[in-house]
């Protein structure tokens, strides 16, 4: 799993727009490192 990646995703939906968009895309990105999380955790199992 390339956490990086998740990163920079949110980083590129998040730069040069306002703080609605902004938290919509930290949102995103919280969401998108949790499924990766959970994808790390049911691979460990």
């Amino acid at each position: 799993m390339d956490h990086t990646r998740a990163m920079t995703l949110v980083y590129d939906t998040t730069i040069g727009i306002g703080p609605w968009e902004l938290n919509i895309g930290l949102v995103g990105g919280l969401v998108v490192l949790g499924l990766i999380v959970v994808l790390v955790i049911a691979n460990l199992k």
